[in-house]
């Protein structure tokens, strides 16, 4: 059976790769978000538009910007940690790092 998945999802399952492997989904969820925040970092870093999804629907900074003004702003690693934080549901880093 086919299942249709949106492309903007195709490219976050191809930004991260490593979701599926047991290893990674035994960590401890910081962890997990810390390593997505990471890869999100570097990812933009490098201008890899895959980072799409998450900035644009999560990162504050995004609001009311296109992506290609989004991809040609710098991104902190904090921002990625807070983007990232907000796609699981936490408020900000801290509630993380209290989880």
């Amino acid at each position: 059976m086919q299942v249709y998945v949106a492309r903007e999802v195709a490219e976050v399952e191809a930004l991260h790769p490593y979701l599926k492997d047991e290893p990674f989904r035994m960590l401890p969820i910081r962890e997990q978000i810390a390593k997505q925040a990471g890869v999100l970092h570097a990812a933009h870093a490098s201008g890899d538009r895959r980072v799409g999804m998450h900035l644009m629907c999560w990162w504050p900074g995004a609001n009311g910007r296109s992506l290609d003004d989004v991809m040609n702003t710098q991104v902190s690693p904090h921002d990625a940690q807070l983007t990232m934080a907000r796609e699981y549901g936490f408020r900000d880093w801290s509630e993380v790092d209290a989880s």
